[in-house]
């Protein structure tokens, strides 16, 4: 029986590519951020392991506001399941940015 995983973040790089990698070995699926919310606990409970690739640019261009947190809400929606949460987001640690390297300079908060 192939493990089943669920990615949230519809149209982003890195869960197009993620998408793409796992199809083969996975039965996989993705949604966007807004949909996944709206889910209902019993059928994100069906998911081995639920990927979050989403982000919000206000997160990054605003003061810290809960409702542009999205691996926060994330975990809170999951809080109750047993699935695996894995968070996806370089930009979280280096800002946004192109051609982002481990070298780059880090975010501070």
């Amino acid at each position: 029986m192939k493990r089943k995983i669920l990615i949230i973040g519809k149209h982003s790089f890195l869960s197009t590519n993620l998408f793409k990698f796992l199809k083969t070995k996975f039965s996989i699926t993705k949604i966007d951020f807004y949909n996944f919310l709206k889910t209902k606990e019993e059928k994100l409970s069906k998911f081995n392991c639920i990927i979050n690739c989403s982000t919000n640019k206000f997160f990054f261009i605003k003061q810290y506001d809960l409702k542009y947190d999205h691996d926060f809400l994330s975990a809170k929606k999951l809080k109750n399941i047993k699935s695996k949460l894995i968070i996806f987001s370089t930009s979280k640690i280096y800002g946004p940015g192109f051609n982002l390297k481990e070298n780059s300079k880090k975010k501070t908060y």
